[in-house]
This record gives C-alpha cells, structure tokens and sequence, in this order.
C-alpha cells in the first residue's frame, strides 16, 4: 500500500512539474541570460573594423516584455553598422535613448519564454590592439523583470528541456479539452 502511495505522488509530482504548476528548483521564473562573444575584427589599411554581436536569451518560463541594452554612447558615437536587432525572423535597426549622462538604452522589445534576440553593430579602429573590449562598451542588460546574467543564451539545461515539455504537455491537454468541449 506505502508503494502505491509514494509511487502515486511521484508520478503526480511529476505531471505538476511538466505541467508548469510546481517549479523546479534552479529554473528562475523570471531570467536573463546574455552572451558577450569576443568582436569580430578585420583590419585593412585604413584601420581595423570590429563587429560585436550581443546574444540575450529568455530562459525563464514567463515573457519580458521590454529587455534594454545600455551601452557607453562614446564608443557608439559613429558605427560602421548601426545597432541592429535581429529576431529569429526578422532585423530592424535601433536607435538609443539617453539612459544616464554617457550610456545609451538599445531597446531589444518584447522577448518571450526560450527566445534568443541578437543586437549586431561594427565600430571602426585605428588597429587591433586600439578594438574596445565588452568590458568598455557593455554597461548591463535590463529585463523589465527578473534578473539579468552572462552566460550561454543558447545552451539547453535540463530545467529549460523540463519546462519545454511541460508547455507542450499543457499545449496538448489544452488541445484535448477543446475538442472534448465543442464535440
């Protein structure tokens, strides 16, 4: 009898989890994760062009409804390619807001649960050594909630494949409750 018991909450725990309503521990509900890769950089005779891409990634189960990226406007001033946000689908071009005396915003917009969102710009440099690093440009990355911190946008942890499931489970279930409903 204890075995059926502890075998029905196990798999009772289990739907709870895969259907979203208990949280599992580790898998914040609100989160922010962005990725600084080195820039990109091609030198001529002119100079050296260096193109930075900035990968902010959702990870949390609920949407952010508005993600800002505050940069130093000095290092900004005159871009090779002007910021430019780049969906799964689609690219448009931002333009910054005065954030604080010397930092501008590059609103990244609405970003929903397992999404990842590039901004993309290039800045020109005397020569290689003379390319500013993310620790000169970068200021910080704002979520309209939650928290915000480095780290692969694109890496899969086992919370984010249980979460996954857990919104297709209730996806289907849903499905299922609307065909029984209008039959």
């Amino acid at each position: 009898m204890l075995r059926l018991l502890f075998w029905l909450l196990v798999i009772g725990g289990i739907v709870l989890v895969l259907n979203g309503t208990l949280p599992l521990p580790g898998l914040a509900q609100e989160e922010v994760v962005y990725a600084t890769p080195p820039p990109v950089t091609t030198c001529g005779a002119s100079g050296c062009i260096a193109v930075y891409t900035l990968e902010v990634g959702n990870v949390g189960r609920s949407a952010q409804e508005s993600v800002r990226v505050r940069l130093r406007a000095d290092a900004l001033a005159t871009p090779v390619i002007a910021p430019t946000v780049r969906r799964a689908n689609e690219s448009t071009l931002v333009t910054g807001t005065d954030d604080r005396p010397g930092i501008e915003a590059y609103p990244l917009g609405r970003v929903g649960a397992d999404e990842r969102v590039t901004l993309l710009f290039a800045l020109r440099a005397a020569s290689r050594d003379a390319v500013p690093g993310w620790d000169r440009l970068l200021v910080g990355v704002s979520p309209s909630s939650g928290a915000a911190r480095p780290g692969d946008a694109g890496a899969l942890s086992a919370g984010r494949v249980v979460h996954a499931a857990g919104r297709i489970v209730e996806r289907i279930v849903d499905t299922v409750r609307k065909a029984i409903a209008t039959s």
